[in-house]
């Protein structure tokens, strides 16, 4: 998911326009920044085609709206309802514990973002929270996983 931010307190640039031909087909938030620029006028007026998306107004200077994105970010990546692992299929136990795994590393990441805990320490769970989907789908295997599946499935020679 893109996160695209303009500048609310200008006109769009030629740059954001370009920015938006290659963006548009994916998810995506607009983030109208320095809002607090805007001294009562209207923001910056949007195309009708961008408005379509999730818009929020932002301050990052002054940490307006910031709340609001990072709820529309959530509900973009996971909708409205969390995974249930009690009732969603999953095809085998390795993949289910994987997901386990990548749950339990996303709610530590939760819990350390509402207790300022330094962006660094937060990414090492970030990362173990993508591996663990990443050998799910096969972007980042173990070597002894590869060596488990050789030895259970007896792949010819």
């Amino acid at each position: 998911m893109i996160v695209f931010m303009v500048e609310g307190h200008r006109s769009l640039t030629k740059e954001d326009y370009e920015i938006y031909k290659k963006v548009h087909s994916k998810p995506f938030i607009v983030a109208m920044n320095k809002i607090d620029l805007v001294n009562g006028k209207s923001p910056v007026m949007l195309p009708e085609s961008w408005m379509k998306k999730d818009c929020v107004e932002i301050s990052a200077l002054y940490d307006w709206g910031l709340e609001n994105l990072k709820e529309k970010i959530i509900l973009s990546g996971f909708g409205r309802d969390p995974i249930d692992l009690e009732t969603a299929i999953v095809p085998n136990l390795r993949q289910k514990l994987l997901i386990e795994n990548s749950l339990r590393a996303s709610e530590i990441i939760i819990r350390e973002l509402e207790t300022d805990t330094p962006m660094e320490l937060i990414a090492i769970h970030l990362q173990e929270a993508i591996d663990f989907l990443g050998q799910i789908l096969g972007t980042n295997v173990k070597v002894d996983v590869l060596n488990e599946i050789f030895r259970r499935f007896c792949v010819g020679k």
